[in-house]
């Protein structure tokens, strides 16, 4: 099977010290779905990483540490990221993030804190320094690129009208495989200017957040997509269409497309995709 290595041209110097606080966790959103359409489409056969960024616009060590740090990470992937940043209590929360950060591989009482595929990277805040946090993430990116890649998604025919977000998800098993996959989608939202707290007591008015969670286009683990033994190159596609509020802007909505693996009454974090370039 094809593997995957990112080249760093950057090298970090990781520092000790995490930064972090606490607070209960709110809710809001979902949306709906159209039947499946019919196209031709190429996969990259490439294993991406689920990692999100659970913050608040609230929270001190979010705005000075959290939000750089994240972002830094995000601009450096090499687009082998599907990034989330998740609002705990705040007016960018919604029902699909509440639901993410409580389940509990993702769960601490520390805020920022940043999950990578199916477990806590950082679980108890993050590094006061923005580029020895971006580097942890990095490094970890780098270790679980490298593995066979089991099934690759794409997201295509994205376009906005009418109020409506209208796009395709479409996925490929690279491998035979057994077992039940879901696949959830995630909407994101860049360029969202909301006050924001900071470690030095100031509050940045005009603070950017990017990569925020909006919802869902099914449900938080997505819908059944594949089940039982399935054969290598087994294809599926559905097309997809949210209703966007009038608080989102339109022109910069992003979609991700996450796989999941259900086993018993648990999610695993199997591989996905993103409209990011």
């Amino acid at each position: 099977m094809k593997k995957t290595i990112i080249t760093l041209s950057v090298f970090f110097s990781l520092s000790a010290g995490l930064v972090s606080c606490s607070k209960s966790e709110d809710s809001k959103t979902t949306n709906t779905t159209n039947p499946p359409v019919d196209q031709t489409i190429e996969y990259v056969q490439v294993n991406k990483e689920l990692v999100m960024d659970i913050t608040g616009t609230w929270c001190p060590p979010c705005g000075s540490y959290g939000i750089p740090g994240f972002n830094r990470a995000v601009s450096i992937s090499n687009n082998n990221m599907i990034p989330l940043s998740v609002h705990s209590s705040d007016a960018l929360s919604c029902a699909t993030g509440d639901e993410l950060m409580k389940y509990a591989p993702f769960t601490s009482n520390s805020v920022p804190r940043i999950t990578m595929g199916n477990g806590l990277l950082f679980p108890a805040g993050v590094y006061s320094d923005t580029n020895a946090t971006a580097g942890k993430i990095i490094s970890a990116l780098v270790d679980s690129a490298a593995g066979d890649v089991i099934i690759g998604t794409t997201i295509s025919n994205k376009k906005s009208a009418d109020g409506k977000l209208t796009f395709d998800v479409n996925s490929k098993f690279f491998t035979d495989a057994t077992g039940d996959y879901y696949m959830a989608v995630y909407i994101l939202e860049d360029g969202v200017v909301s006050p924001q707290n900071k470690a030095d007591g100031t509050i940045k008015k005009d603070q950017v957040h990017n990569h925020v969670l909006r919802g869902t286009a099914n449900k938080t683990f997505g819908e059944t997509w594949a089940t039982g033994t399935i054969k290598v190159a087994t294809e599926t596609k559905k097309s997809y269409s949210v209703t966007i509020p009038a608080t989102w802007n339109a022109a910069n909505l992003h979609v991700a497309a996450v796989v999941w693996s259900k086993v018993g009454t648990k999610y695993y974090f199997v591989n996905g995709n993103t409209t990011y370039k």
